[in-house]
């Protein structure tokens, strides 16, 4: 039974509406805040990657590298969100676009959450 916005594609839906919202806005987002947009969604496709080949392979030390990855996507968001504070207090951050990316890295990191349960469940699942 689906709660809430808990599945990827409702994921993948949010970002889309939230990057239509910064174009119809004309919103920007500065260089420092696009390449860690970019930096943490090539880390959640990583981890999509390891996963899908851990199953495709019936690879457990694949799908094990999954809690390794979703760490470390983790400390990277926790490390964007306190550059993005910084920014937003150095002015150097419209309010308004700030939102949006903050809403977007929380997407990103929601995603990265999903894929590791998934990869949880499949050790779970093998272990018996």
């Amino acid at each position: 039974m689906r709660k809430g916005s808990s599945f990827g594609g409702d994921r993948a839906e949010s970002i889309l509406y939230l990057m239509l919202v910064k174009e119809e806005n004309n919103m920007t987002f500065s260089k420092i805040a696009f390449h860690e947009l970019e930096t943490a969604r090539d880390k959640v496709n990583h981890l999509f990657n390891i996963l899908i080949s851990g199953m495709e392979n019936n690879n457990l030390d694949k799908l094990k590298q999954c809690e390794k990855i979703e760490s470390e996507i983790d400390l990277m968001v926790k490390e964007i969100r306190i550059s993005h504070l910084k920014r937003l207090q150095n002015g150097e951050c419209m309010p308004l676009s700030g939102v949006v990316f903050a809403d977007i890295i929380l997407h990103l990191e929601r995603t990265g959450d999903l894929l590791f349960g998934i990869s949880r469940n499949l050790l779970n699942i093998e272990q018996y």
